[in-house]
């Protein structure tokens, strides 16, 4: 190990870290095993001569600390090491890091950087990394906070940070795009939480597997509507690869924050389709009650402009609330709620359906 060679580690950490919080998800293994291998995919993705600017950045910090007298370079290169593996293990928080992105008026990127650093620092201190490592605590956020921003201050670089993540695959460091094989685990979880009885259970795993596969095919139709934005597109291919991949619970993360940012973004029609496949994967999971609430977000996301869209989804989220209540039933715990809030939705969307279609 060199010195360059624990700085660009140290980037590679951080920058995987703040991609990380950006997908809700924790840095992988294989990046926080080799943070380094993520930094060369970076310069493959972002270019040789804007990483190394990173790099030169953080490299200050280093020979300021040398040349005073406080540290040797075999020290810093240690000090380095341990500090991305920190940052690895307790990444900006995902609310956090919105806001700091968001930046209220005044404050500058280096602002944000160092607050959202102290707090990694702060969270690391309470688990008693940084002393344990003899790495001063404000050394540390000053470290973090370098790297921080030069991310925050350039969108373009964080967005090609967020590509990086998303493409980058265990072992190789290339940019790779593979449909992970489906494990039924979580959706065996799921019918045994329900109560399947065991003689259905494979066939229930089966054909809610079938959906599952049917879903991936009908988000990858949505994909033009990420339109150019890398954020949307990658968050778009994290939501869709943890479904393929059996991972149901995170699918249903990722693609709640996509269709958040596409709401805010005034993409009503993306935002409506993407709660919608939240539904259908709740509907998936055996949860009813949280598949009414995905399509009642659906509904009210929907352009008023398109009332037989809208129709669509109130008879869905009706259909929901409907079997919410045939489950209650069945565990002993009947309840007129759900289906009262079904016939009010009925109701109320009989107004949506042209004259034409009313029967």
């Amino acid at each position: 190990m060199t010195i360059e060679r624990a700085l660009v580690g140290f980037f590679g950490a951080v920058a995987a870290a703040t991609a990380a919080s950006r997908a809700s998800c924790p840095v992988p293994e294989f990046i926080a095993a080799d943070p380094e291998a993520f930094f060369q995919h970076l310069v493959a993705l972002r270019g040789e001569t804007e990483m190394k600017h990173h790099a030169e950045r953080l490299a200050t910090h280093v020979l300021g600390e040398c040349k005073s007298g406080r540290a040797t370079l075999a020290e810093m290169e240690a000090r380095l090491v341990t500090l991305a593996g920190i940052v690895a293990a307790f990444p900006p928080k995902t609310n956090s890091l919105a806001e700091a992105l968001a930046r209220p008026p005044g404050r500058s990127a280096v602002a944000a950087a160092l607050i959202l650093a102290s707090a990694v620092v702060s969270r690391a201190q309470a688990r008693g990394r940084p002393e344990q490592a003899r790495i001063d605590p404000s050394w540390a956020t000053d470290m973090i906070a370098e790297a921080l921003t030069g991310l925050l201050s350039e969108p373009r670089v964080l967005a090609g940070v967020e590509r990086a993540f998303a493409s980058a695959a265990p072992a190789t460091g290339q940019a790779m795009r593979q449909t992970p094989s489906f494990d039924p685990h979580q959706l065996r979880q799921a019918c045994a939480q329900h109560g399947v009885p065991a003689d259905r259970l494979e066939a229930v795993v089966e054909a809610r597997t079938l959906q599952v596969h049917e879903l991936c095919r009908n988000l990858t139709t949505l994909l033009p509507d990420m339109g150019d934005d890398p954020y949307l597109v990658e968050s778009h291919a994290l939501g869709r690869g943890a479904l393929a991949g059996g991972d149901l619970g995170l699918a249903s993360q990722r693609l709640t924050n996509l269709a958040g940012r596409l709401k805010d973004l005034g993409k009503a029609d993306a935002a409506a389709s993407i709660f919608a496949a939240l539904g259908q994967l709740e509907d998936i999971r055996l949860e009813p009650h949280a598949a009414a609430s995905r399509f009642g977000e659906a509904h009210e996301a929907a352009q008023r402009s398109e009332p037989a869209r809208r129709w669509n989804y109130a008879l869905r989220q009706a259909a929901a609330l409907a079997s919410e209540a045939d489950e209650l039933a069945s565990l002993g715990q009947p309840s007129n709620r759900p289906l009262a809030e079904a016939v009010r939705i009925y109701a109320s969307a009989l107004g949506l359906l042209p004259a034409n279609e009313a029967t």
